[in-house]
């Protein structure tokens, strides 16, 4: 079930690396960034989406239930393949977790970018 989202989160990995390379870019370079830059957050948006929708369809059954509240300390309490499922899934939700803060720190990187090199349209180079 989980494994649906892998393209997503290859996705995501690309905007971040695009997003971080125009930011060390324009350091190493010391030029402006564009106006308009990658939005990493929308990817997080649509992983929030998606796991909230894997909970409700694992929660919609009795031992999914159990599942998604207890997690994995089941053990053999479950069936081996809601087990296999139940793990991927917190290992999604933890996935979330840990790069929940990264468009605000991508942010952040591009404000410091513009504030110390200014914009690509507002340079005088450029026009």
């Amino acid at each position: 079930m989980v494994n649906v989202l892998s393209p997503y989160r290859r996705e995501a990995h690309r905007t971040s690396k695009i997003s971080l390379y125009l930011s060390a870019t324009s350091m190493l370079s010391r030029s402006p960034l564009p106006y308009d830059t990658v939005d990493v957050g929308r990817h997080l948006q649509d992983f929030i989406e998606d796991a909230v929708i894997i909970s409700a369809r694992l929660a919609a059954t009795e031992e999914g239930a159990r599942a998604v509240k207890e997690g994995a300390s089941l053990n053999s309490a479950i069936s081996p393949e809601l087990l296999s499922i139940t793990d991927s899934f917190t290992r999604f939700w933890f996935y979330i977790l840990c790069v929940g803060d990264m468009p605000r720190h991508h942010r952040e990187i591009e404000l410091v970018c513009k504030e110390m090199f200014g914009r690509l349209e507002d340079d005088p180079k450029m026009k």
